[in-house]
């Protein structure tokens, strides 16, 4: 799980300057947003893998080119 905390002053700053702050604490929305991406790659992951093992991705095996045309054929 991830937390908030202080980071010090950055590192070569004027250190009597920056003795003693401290940068604001790390926001709870970027903490949000670290987890929906962790959960959105993971389903990417997962939907690939489905998409490989079930071999749907053989269909269509060049890309972008596909049997010589930019587009699939439209008819069998």
């Amino acid at each position: 799980m991830i937390t908030s905390h202080t980071v010090t002053a950055a590192a070569g700053t004027d250190a009597a300057a920056g003795a003693g702050r401290t940068a604001a604490p790390v926001s709870a929305s970027v903490a949000s947003w670290l987890g929906v991406l962790l959960v959105m790659l993971f389903a990417l992951n997962t939907i690939g893998g489905w998409v490989r093992l079930s071999g749907a991705g053989v269909a269509i095996p060049q890309w972008p080119i596909i049997n010589g045309s930019l587009l699939p054929p439209m008819s069998d």
